[in-house]
C-alpha cells in the first residue's frame, strides 16, 4: 500500500494559484499574506479560496479577523444550489458550539449522526437540533470530509476563533465571573491562565474588555501567540510596543516571535516608532525590531529614517538588511536609488546578504541594472555553500525586468546583459582552452543564462549581439569545467535555441569564429565542424535543416567555411539513414569544386584505419 500526503503549496504555488483565479496583484498579495502572517492558511487550497475572496472583495488583506470571519460565513453559508435548509445564523451558533466543546474536552473528533467510535457526540451539544440540521452542519466546508463516521475543524485558527465567539457570547450573557473563573485560576497563591484556555485569548482579548486586562497583566506575550493583535486599543498596542522594545535593549527578551508581534504594526504607532528609534539608536537589537515594526506597518518617517543603519558598516548585518527592507518598501523609486546609490560609493566591499535585500526590493527598471552592475564590482567572490541568496534575488530581478522593443531609448534586460558578459570577460579566467569566462565572476553564468533566455522568448534582436553570443558559446565550456548548479536556474536553452532558426545558425557560425581565433598558428585549420561539436552547443541541426546547411555549401565566400558547410550536412544526412535523394543533392551542391567533391568523397567513404589491417 502506499499512502500520498499532499504538500502544503509554497509561495510559488500561491503565486501560480492566484494568478488563474484572476488575480491582477500577486506581489501586492503576496505582501500582504507576509504582513498579516496568514501564510499558514494561504499553504492550503481550500483556504487559500477564502483569501482571495476577501482579496477580490476588499483589495487587501489588512485584518486577519475580517479574514477568517470572511471565510468562515463562506463555508457556512447554505450551498448556492438551493439544497440546504440551515441559514448561516444557525450554522454559526452551532460550529461555535461544537468549537468550544473540542476545546474543553481536547477531543477533535466529532461523530456524524447515528456515527459510533469515540469523539464528540452532537445530540449533546446541539440537543435542540434535528438530525437533518446537525447532518448538514456538519457537511458544511469548516469541516473535513467524513472519515469513518467523523469530522474534524478543518483547520485549527478557524475552530480557535470560533470557540472564542461562543466564550464571548457567554461573557455578554451575564456569566462573566463564571467564565472567567474557567480561564483564570489560582494555584498555591498565584494567579495562572488554564493551559487548556489559552489558545483562545489572543483572539477573546478582542472581544471582551475584562478579560484582556487581566491577560495582559499576566501573560501579555500571549497577544503575539495567534489573534488578531492589530485589532487591540491604541494605548494598548502603544505599550506593548513599549514594553517589547525595553525587554529588548535590556537583554530580558530577543523579542519573541517578530513576524506575530509585528502584527500590532499599525500607522498609529508611527510616532511611537520614531521615538524609540531615537531612544535606541545605538542598540542593533532593537533596530532589527523597529525596522520589521516599520517595514510591516508602511511607517514612513521610521522607515526614510533608518537609511543612515545601512550605509554603516559597522552596524550588525540583520539590522542594515533589515533598515533597508523599510526603506525600500515604503520610500519609493527614488528613496530606492538614492539609498543605492550612496551604499556603492560608500563601500568597498559589500555584503552579498546586504545586496540581495537590495535586488529584491529595487523596482525593476534601467537605474537599477545600474546600481546592481556596479554593487557587483564590490561583492565578495562566491564561496561554495552560499546562503545569501543573492543568485535567487538576481533571478527574481531578471523575471521582474520587462522584455521591451529593440527600438525604444532604455532596454534594461539587454543592459543587464552586457553587464553580465562584461564581468564573465574578466581575467583571469578559468584555466582552459575552451573556457575563458572569469575565474571571479563565473557564478553569475546562471544569471547570465536566465537573461539571455527571457530575450529568447521575446525574440528580442539583442540576441545576435556579442554579449548574447559571448554568453551562449561559453555555457558547454563551463559547463564541463565547473558545471553550473541545477538547483539554481533550470534553463531551457536546449529548447529555446533551435527552434529560432536565425539564431540556431549564427550561434554555429560564432562558435566556428571563436574555435578559429583560439587555434594555434601551427594548428590544423578549422574546417570541419567536429572542432566545435563536441562540446555540446546549444544549436542543433535536424532533417528539417538539410536544405538549409546544404545551401551554405554553395553560398559561403569562405573555403574553409564551405568545408564546414559539407561537414555539418554530411552529419545531418548520416544521422537520419542517409536518404538517397540527400546524397544526390550533396553531389550535386560539391560539383565542380575538388576540394569540396574530394572531401565529400572521404565522408562517404572513409579510410580504413591501420589498426584494422593489423
Amino acid at each position: 500500500m502506499q499512502l500520498y500526503l499532499l504538500s502544503p503549496l509554497d509561495p510559488d504555488d500561491i503565486r501560480i494559484f492566484a494568478g488563474h483565479r484572476g488575480v491582477t496583484d500577486v506581489d501586492g498579495l503576496m505582501e500582504a499574506l507576509e504582513r498579516t502572517n496568514l501564510f499558514g492558511l494561504a499553504q492550503l487550497p481550500f483556504d487559500l479560496e477564502d483569501i482571495l475572496a476577501v482579496w477580490e472583495d476588499l483589495g487587501s488583506l489588512d485584518s486577519r479577523l475580517s479574514v477568517l470571519e470572511h471565510g468562515l460565513q463562506r463555508r457556512l453559508s447554505p450551498p448556492l444550489d438551493g439544497t440546504g435548509t440551515l441559514q448561516l445564523a444557525k450554522a454559526l451558533d452551532g460550529a461555535r458550539r461544537l468549537a468550544l466543546a473540542a476545546t474543553l474536552t481536547s477531543e477533535g473528533n466529532i461523530m456524524m449522526p447515528r456515527g459510533a467510535g469515540v469523539g464528540l457526540d452532537t445530540v449533546t451539544i446541539l440537543p435542540d437540533w434535528s438530525e437533518p440540521e446537525r447532518r448538514e452542519l456538519l457537511e458544511r466546508g469548516v469541516f473535513s470530509d467524513a472519515i469513518y463516521g467523523m469530522v474534524r475543524f478543518r483547520h485549527r485558527e478557524n475552530r480557535e476563533l470560533l470557540a472564542a465567539q461562543a466564550l464571548a457570547q457567554k461573557l455578554r450573557s451575564g456569566r462573566q465571573e463564571e467564565i472567567e473563573g474557567e480561564i483564570f485560576r489560582q494555584v498555591y497563591g498565584e494567579a495562572v491562565i488554564v493551559p487548556r484556555m489559552r489558545p483562545l485569548l489572543p483572539w477573546l482579548i478582542l472581544f471582551d474588555e475584562n478579560v484582556r486586562k487581566r491577560t495582559l497583566a499576566l501573560q501579555p506575550i500571549i497577544v503575539t501567540e495567534g489573534g488578531d493583535a492589530a485589532r487591540l486599543p491604541l494605548d494598548i498596542r502603544k505599550k506593548m510596543l513599549v514594553d517589547l522594545v525595553s525587554n529588548i535593549a535590556t537583554g530580558e527578551s530577543r523579542g519573541g516571535d517578530n513576524g506575530a508581534i509585528a502584527r500590532i504594526a499599525q500607522l498609529d504607532l508611527a510616532d511611537e516608532t520614531l521615538r524609540l528609534l531615537e531612544d535606541h539608536w545605538d542598540n542593533d537589537d532593537v533596530i532589527f525590531f523597529l525596522g520589521r515594526l516599520a517595514w510591516q506597518g508602511k511607517m514612513v518617517a521610521p522607515a526614510m529614517k533608518l537609511s543612515p543603519i545601512v550605509l554603516d558598516p559597522a552596524r550588525g548585518i540583520y539590522a542594515r538588511i533589515v533598515s533597508a527592507r523599510a526603506v525600500l518598501a515604503v520610500g519609493g523609486p527614488q528613496a530606492c536609488s538614492e539609498l543605492w546609490s550612496a551604499l556603492n560609493q560608500s563601500s568597498k566591499t559589500l555584503s552579498r546578504r546586504l545586496l540581495a535585500e537590495l535586488v529584491e526590493g529595487a523596482p525593476a527598471t534601467t537605474t537599477s541594472v545600474a546600481h546592481l552592475l556596479r554593487s557587483l564590482e564590490a561583492t565578495p567572490s562566491l564561496k561554495r555553500y552560499d546562503t545569501s541568496g543573492l543568485s535567487q534575488a538576481i533571478h527574481n530581478f531578471i523575471d521582474r525586468l520587462p522584455i521591451t522593443g529593440d527600438v525604444v531609448p532604455e532596454r534594461p534586460l539587454v543592459g543587464l546583459l552586457e553587464g553580465f558578459a562584461e564581468f564573465l570577460r574578466r581575467s583571469p579566467h578559468i584555466e582552459r582552452r575552451e573556457c575563458k569566462v572569469s575565474k571571479d565572476f563565473h557564478w553569475l553564468m546562471a544569471s547570465a543564462m536566465h537573461t539571455v533566455e527571457r530575450l529568447i522568448v521575446g525574440r528580442s534582436s539583442a540576441c545576435f549581439e556579442p554579449a548574447a553570443m559571448s554568453v551562449l558559446s561559453q555555457i558547454p565550456a563551463l559547463r564541463n569545467e565547473r558545471g553550473i548548479e541545477d538547483r539554481e536556474y533550470k534553463s531551457k536553452l536546449d529548447a529555446l535555441v533551435p527552434r529560432w532558426n536565425a539564431l540556431n545558425d549564427s550561434l554555429f557560425w560564432h562558435t566556428v569564429a571563436n574555435a578559429r581565433a583560439a587555434n594555434a598558428a601551427d594548428a590544423p585549420a578549422v574546417d570541419d565542424d567536429w572542432a566545435v561539436s563536441w562540446l555540446g552547443h546549444f544549436w542543433t541541426f535536424d532533417s528539417a535543416s538539410f536544405d538549409r546547411t546544404l545551401g551554405w555549401v554553395t553560398r559561403c565566400d569562405i573555403a574553409d567555411d564551405r568545408l564546414i558547410a559539407l561537414s555539418r550536412s554530411f552529419r545531418t544526412y548520416a544521422q537520419n539513414g542517409r536518404p538517397r535523394r540527400w546524397r544526390r543533392l550533396l553531389w550535386q551542391a560539391v560539383k565542380g569544386e575538388p576540394a569540396l567533391e574530394a572531401r565529400l568523397k572521404m565522408l562517404m567513404r572513409p579510410p580504413a584505419s591501420p589498426a584494422r589491417h593489423r
